[in-house]
């Protein structure tokens, strides 16, 4: 993660911080996978634009299930 978001190796970024890195137009489609993995248990697999925290814009493939420990 860190090196996608091109933060500090020790910085592990919040799920609100790390959706606040995809572009604008892209945060609701994440928040919409993200909210629906936890009411359903699905999981998404989106390619995205990204900005890291050094400006650079980036396409990034996101792919996640919610597990309950």
């Amino acid at each position: 993660t860190y090196r996608i978001h091109e933060l500090p190796q020790d910085h592990v970024p919040s799920l609100d911080s790390g959706i606040s890195f995809y572009a604008p137009d892209a945060r609701p489609r994440i928040e919409s996978a993200v909210r629906e993995g936890i009411a359903s248990g699905k999981g998404w697999d989106l390619e995205l634009p990204l900005i890291t925290a050094k400006g650079r814009h980036i396409i990034v493939r996101t792919v996640g299930t919610v597990e309950y420990a």
